[in-house]
């Protein structure tokens, strides 16, 4: 050990011993489920209000230049509608300043305010608006708007973009360019060297529901009901924006129709229903049309990047170079982080990774599942296993020979890292051993037949958040979070945590949740939301625990009084606080109720929480019920709030601990020869996540991203043509995702993991995962079975023919 440097630090551990798992991880069905297959549930667009205006907008047909006028006098004079507003004639609002803790694009921050400009940045580009009495009467109204344009020169083909070093950081942490040791001398030294380029296209959303925003004013007051997984983002963006306390925003999203990032920033059509509704003094409705979602709405942005491996013979992986371009617009940076996971998922000595934007005139791009490591990992594990067939070695075993054991960037240690187990375990289950070596060399009939696997990981995200929870009288549990229900089971896992943590049943507990009349909720995005709000609900009900048994042990009256009583209330409030990392310099200890000692270690020690009781641990047949408790205090409920504040993203000081998920990808591919085709035939995906909160719901994510993973693999893609930058195939009919008969037989295992230095609960968020990697396993698949590597996705015919 170097001279003056003590022994590193543990990371403390976050396990509470209180926890017992009673109804987490149960296959329960989405609490939401029935409403929304009986058509009980009410998404944005149906809130058909009494006096209802409809707003439509106008597209510019130009993606570089300027509106040099436009003629509105025939719209004006339609019967039935209310206003036009153009660049010309709209009232001027503030420039959104977004807060980017709670929204991190921060799309609006930088733009003027909404059809305000009269530069064109990119085709579909909004510039004007038409209220109207009826959608039909503001669809007419739009068709007759006269715009006249300068028309300039777009950059449409990325080849041709202007290549510019990134303002922002990479994934938040990283510069443009990383350097590890020095990679041109160890790939000059190294025996086998492959260097390739790999490219992901531009994709886009395309959730079952289209963005959509219905405002309602009342006087100085902002009512919302808006497509939105970033309920506090979007109020405080509009507060700012049109003058007025965040407080007098109140947003409501109690279901969303899937959103995948899409529905993270607020796009541009927001404000301009909220102008249109404070102008014609009636409420709005404004739905943006499947092909505004594609000219209007970012999606993932397309990357060119280059992989470069130098290896001994033996498979040690002496250096690593993964670098590139990937799109942003002309107006906006955003920058697709491909090579954020490249920096931990091989121990290499020397590696350098560089990122560069192209400024294009495109919709800014946005998150889309998995952003960065969605595209970074195609490139990254088609190299590997190119890297694998060069030497000779099987593909798992090079992963394995060059597993860390620590994180080679950060230099700490992983809290969990179950890749090679899970390799392990696939390779079993899909019948590995059975696969032919040779490419080409499977066969059933006329079809080729090849296998390919790949690496899954994504890092454990932490936002803010905030909890309420509240006790009622008959002992039913209410918890409340302005978190999201996106269609993934939100609300139901964590009502199961908050059973748990209450020490209930699950038909006993109420979530309440997509409203920002409710505690604070980050976005809903990087697989963030079963740790933040999670530990946020663990320190509500705790903190609710502690409040109600500090009063009870000082109640002569009750079984829970005196020095016992106080020793459960201090265990109580340091479980509250065993998720949050204490300040530095701050004793832990510091909050707990006057007089209590309580160290970490005895929490267990002090109390039980279960079948609807708190306990003594030193005598169990001391206790109270939620409703004896209740009773005995003479109130009707009684609430308390809890936090979570992790450490700030991007901090200069490197984690105790470094968090992901890992997971590897298992696929089957068949290809006509003569056709060109490729179908999955199965996949297989195996995951180390932490604590599955809802094996159904859990299952169901990862199935999900599979999907997604084979349309990115297959057929996803969106086309700008190169000479206008005009986006060629705006629709579903044209822009091709995968149906039932494209998708096998899916197979999903989690191993068992339990995270202690995540949570207190042990889980990791899993919303993401499932599509990393699916690519490369399906790309390497296609080269197994048929001897030829595409390096371009989507793996269409004419690429193998």
């Amino acid at each position: 050990m170097p001279q003056n440097q003590g022994p590193k630090k543990e990371a403390p551990q976050k396990k509470d011993p209180l926890f017992e798992v009673k109804e987490t991880g149960a296959p329960k069905d989405r609490r939401d489920g029935v409403a929304k297959v009986t058509g009980g549930a009410k998404f944005s667009a149906e809130h058909n209000l009494p006096d209802i205006a409809h707003a439509v907008l106008v597209e510019s047909p130009i993606a570089k230049g300027t509106l040099r006028s436009i003629d509105i006098r025939a719209a004006e004079a339609l019967p039935g509608v209310l206003k036009v507003y153009t660049p010309f004639n709209v009232p001027k609002t503030n420039p959104g300043d977004t807060n980017q803790n709670t929204n991190p694009t921060a799309n609006a921050s930088k733009k003027p305010g909404p059809l305000e400009e009269k530069e064109i940045h990119h085709f579909g580009q909004y510039i004007a608006v038409v209220v109207a009495d009826t959608l039909e009467v503001a669809q007419h109204g739009a068709s007759l708007l006269r715009p006249d344009f300068s028309v300039g020169r777009a950059i449409g083909d990325l080849k041709k973009a202007k290549t510019e070093n990134p303002e922002g950081k990479v994934a938040f942490e990283f510069g443009p360019d990383s350097l590890r040791g020095d990679p041109n001398k160890a790939m000059r030294g190294s025996a086998v060297r492959i260097q390739n380029e790999y490219v992901t296209p531009f994709e886009n959303h395309n959730a079952i529901e289209p963005h959509a925003t219905v405002a309602v004013w009342e006087g100085d007051k902002l009512t919302l009901y808006d497509a939105t997984q970033n309920t506090y983002g979007t109020r405080d963006t509009l507060a700012k924006m049109f003058g007025i306390p965040p407080e007098d925003v109140h947003v409501l999203t109690p279901y969303i129709g899937g959103a995948f990032g899409s529905k993270g920033t607020m796009w541009p059509h927001v404000p301009v229903a909220v102008l249109a509704a404070r102008e014609v003094k009636r409420p709005v409705k404004l739905s943006i049309t499947r092909a505004q979602m594609f000219t209007n709405v970012g999606g993932r942005a397309k990357t060119e990047q280059s992989v470069s491996f130098g290896a001994d013979r033996a498979g040690d992986i002496k250096a690593l170079i993964h670098e590139g371009k990937t799109a942003s617009a002309e107006y906006q940076e955003y920058i697709e982080a491909f090579t954020k996971a490249t920096h931990m998922m091989v121990e290499v000595p020397d590696a350098r990774f560089s990122q560069r934007v192209g400024k294009m005139n495109i919709v800014v791009p946005t998150y889309m599942r998995a952003p960065g490591e969605a595209s970074g990992m195609f490139g990254l594990e088609c190299g590997l296993d190119e890297l694998a067939w060069e030497l000779g070695i099987d593909p798992i075993e090079l992963r394995a020979l060059n597993e860390p054991k620590v994180d080679p960037e950060k230099k700490v240690p992983f809290s969990t890292r179950s890749l090679i187990p899970a390799f392990r375990e696939g390779a079993t289950k899909f019948g590995w051993e059975k696969r032919s070596p040779k490419p080409r060399s499977m066969r059933e009939g006329r079809l080729l037949i090849g296998m390919g696997c790949s690496s899954a990981t994504y890092p454990e995200n932490r936002f803010a958040a905030n909890a309420k929870a509240k006790v009622m009288k008959d002992g039913r549990i209410v918890v409340s979070s302005s978190t999201h229900e996106m269609g993934t089971g939100t609300a139901t896992a964590q009502a199961q945590l908050a059973a748990d943590f209450a020490g209930t049943s699950y038909d006993r507990v109420t979530m309440e949740y997509g409203d920002t009349a409710l505690p604070f909720a980050p976005v809903s995005g990087g697989s963030a939301t079963t740790a933040s709000v999670g530990t946020a609900i663990h320190a509500s009900v705790r903190n609710l625990q502690a409040k109600i048994v500090e009063l009870l042990a000082a109640n002569p009256q009750s079984p829970l009084y005196g020095p016992q009583g106080v020793a459960a209330a201090a265990a109580l409030k340091m479980s509250a606080m065993m998720g949050n990392d204490a300040p530095p310099g701050q004793d832990p200890k510091a909050q707990l109720p006057t007089g209590a000692k309580a160290e970490p270690a005895e929490v267990g020690g002090a109390v039980v929480i279960g079948n609807g009781r708190i306990s003594l641990k030193s005598d169990p047949s001391k206790f109270e019920t939620y409703e004896s408790a209740l009773a005995r205090l003479g109130v009707e409920s009684m609430e308390a709030e809890g936090k979570f504040a992790p450490p700030p993203r991007g901090g200069s000081a490197p984690p105790p601990r470094s968090m992901h998920s890992f997971g590897a990808n298992f696929c089957e591919v068949s290809v006509d020869e003569d056709l060109g085709t490729v179908r999955v035939r199965r996949f297989l995906g195996v995951y180390g996540a932490g604590r599955i909160l809802n094996m159904k719901t859990g299952t169901s994510q990862m199935k999900g991203g599979i999907v997604m993973g084979i349309g990115q693999a297959l057929m996803e893609e969106t086309i700008v043509d190169h000479r206008d930058a005009r986006y060629v195939n705006p629709s579903l009919g044209e822009y091709h995702v995968p149906v039932n008969r494209d998708i096998p037989v899916i197979d999903i295992v989690f191993l068992p993991e339990e995270d202690p230095y995540v949570n207190p609960m042990g889980t990791k968020g899993i919303g993401e995962i499932g599509i990393v990697g699916v690519a490369a396993a399906v790309a390497n698949a296609v080269y197994h079975a048929t001897g030829k590597r595409i390096r371009e996705l989507p793996i269409t015919p004419d690429k193998l023919l």
